[in-house]
């Protein structure tokens, strides 16, 4: 990429990193949406024993009960950190909910673009997806599960862009945002109080309604 010697380079990022910011010489912080709402902040939901049931392809009842419920309030994206767990969860859901229409979309996923345009249009209640559409997608109504949020592939950023799913546009306001895990990582807890001090830094400045 090539510039005028006297032309500007802008960064946008939702999650700039350290040597980012240590390199630009001004730094513009926007912690709002257009809509003036809080950022969902994440809701950790401890399963002691998850590893045990993934491993046998299977979920909590605990768990199950929690997708069912968000299912009736609105659409679920559903973040698996590899895509063997991905198709396993996709079977033992579809097969506890028969009538939930579901689907899995992942990088290597000759019918990607259709499959995020579907769920767009409402012909899912449920995309079981990897971190490819972390960030760069926007859904409506939607509610958004990260399942063993302590693994590796979700550091911070990846959560803090994943939580951000949750909320983008529309009239409606209950969207939730679950971190599923059986321990509370530094990533975890880290993209927690960004999201949280986003807030308040956002009331503070007048830029959302109310915390």
């Amino acid at each position: 990429m090539h510039k005028k010697k006297e032309g500007n380079r802008i960064y946008l990022s939702a999650t700039p990193d350290e040597q980012l910011k240590k390199e630009v010489d001004h730094f513009y912080y926007l912690p709002a949406r257009y809509h003036r709402r809080k950022l969902p902040v994440p809701k950790l939901f401890f399963s002691w024993r998850l590893e045990k049931y993934l491993s046998k392809g299977k979920l909590p009842k605990n768990i199950m009960v929690k997708i069912a419920e968000l299912l009736e309030k609105n659409n679920v994206l559903l973040f698996c950190p590899n895509i063997p767990l991905l198709a396993k969860m996709a079977n033992f859901i579809q097969n506890t909910f028969s009538n939930i229409k579901l689907t899995t979309v992942y990088s290597q996923d000759k019918e990607r673009l259709i499959k995020v345009e579907n769920m767009r249009d409402g012909k899912y209640q449920l995309l079981l997806t990897t971190t490819i559409l972390e960030r760069g997608v926007t859904f409506e109504k939607v509610s958004v599960i990260v399942l063993q949020a302590s693994h590796r592939v979700f550091n911070k950023s990846a959560l803090v862009q994943i939580a951000g799913r949750a909320d983008r546009k529309g009239q409606y306001t209950k969207a939730e945002v679950l971190f599923i895990s059986s321990e509370v990582t530094i990533s975890i807890r880290k993209a927690i109080v960004e999201i949280e001090e986003n807030n308040r830094q956002a009331f503070k400045e007048g830029l959302i309604d109310a915390l």
